[in-house]
């Protein structure tokens, strides 16, 4: 029984190392993106990472560096890394549902530090529909409150406000 305790401990240290080494990857390989552009690139890194189970983190991250970035040229990239993911099968609709609604769960404390958050958020998620990386119906029930229910309800009328009426200039 000592034995089988302390495998089931090694394990959970295992996994915990796993998604602490999954996020500081992704967020690295995120960086790096934004430095550099490389699309291609970026997915080699993704492929290599091997986390299959933790690509929804690749995703938080995408969207954690778009609410910290003013640059809408780099929303635009941010979005379309999103959709080469997608592409190639290494994003799940559910990685990229989750990965978005981590975010926005924190969106209200995020703007607190990072003025125009939910604005860059935004400008990230409209991309992201636009090259229908992110079902369509995202946004109807982002507006519900079926996802990111801690979201304050003004914050959550702002973002979708805002990315409906860029989806209107569409």
């Amino acid at each position: 029984k000592n034995k089988k305790n302390k495998k089931n401990k090694k394990n959970k240290k295992t996994v915990t190392m796993s998604l602490e080494k999954a996020q500081s990857e992704a967020r690295a390989l995120v960086q790096e993106f934004v430095h550099l552009g490389d699309i291609s690139e970026a997915v080699a890194c993704v492929q290599e990472l091997q986390f299959p189970r933790y690509h929804h983190v690749v995703v938080r991250v995408v969207v954690e560096t778009a609410a910290s970035t003013t640059s809408r040229p780099t929303h635009e990239g941010l979005a379309q890394l999103l959709a080469a993911l997608h592409e190639k099968a290494l994003l799940t609709p559910g990685d990229l549902v989750g990965g978005f609604e981590a975010v926005l769960e924190q969106l209200d404390d995020l703007e607190v530090d990072v003025p125009f958050a939910t604005q860059h958020v935004g400008q990230l998620l409209s991309a992201a529909l636009r090259l229908k990386v992110v079902p369509i119906n995202f946004l109807s029930r982002l507006s519900s409150g079926e996802y990111a229910s801690a979201l304050s309800s003004a914050r959550r009328s702002q973002l979708c406000s805002q990315v409906g009426d860029s989806l209107d200039d569409f």
